[in-house]
């Protein structure tokens, strides 16, 4: 075989690998809604199933609760505030800083299709909501 080809093969299989481990499945759902105050909440980038956790993206999330998110990209860092609390967590890390204290995450941030994405019962609970997930209408509710 001639080494371009080998070359492309190699390729080839990286991205399939990428594409198969990278990208969290939907586990079966076809479209989660998020329903918060009971008005829907709409994402530019759909929420994720991951890990067995719902994930959407954090700024749809912290700005429809009136809090100030800052993103710093270079250390993957994410800093919530809202006047009276600051939450800083980290893409793909389990520890998490509110007003100071170390919290340790179920699920860490992600990364999905360019998007920074936060585990939203963690979010939702932080920020005071009561939250719960309807398997049936595939709605999570933050009240």
């Amino acid at each position: 075989m001639k080494l371009k080809t080998k070359f492309l093969l190699v390729v080839l299989m990286v991205t399939l690998l990428q594409i198969t481990f990278l990208v969290p499945a939907q586990a079966g759902y076809d479209y989660i809604d998020i329903v918060m105050n009971g008005n829907y909440l709409y994402t530019d980038v759909p929420p994720v199933m991951y890990q067995n956790r719902i994930f959407v993206p954090m700024r749809t999330i912290f700005e429809a609760s009136g809090v100030t998110v800052d993103w710093d990209q270079y250390l993957g860092e994410i800093t919530a505030t809202d006047g009276r609390n600051e939450l800083i967590m980290y893409v793909e890390a389990y520890d998490a800083y509110l007003n100071g204290e170390l919290i340790y995450l179920e699920v860490p941030p992600i990364v999905v299709y360019g998007r920074t994405m936060v585990p939203i019962r963690f979010i939702g609970e932080t920020l005071g909501y009561h939250v719960w997930w309807d398997e049936y209408s595939q709605t999570v509710f933050l009240e």
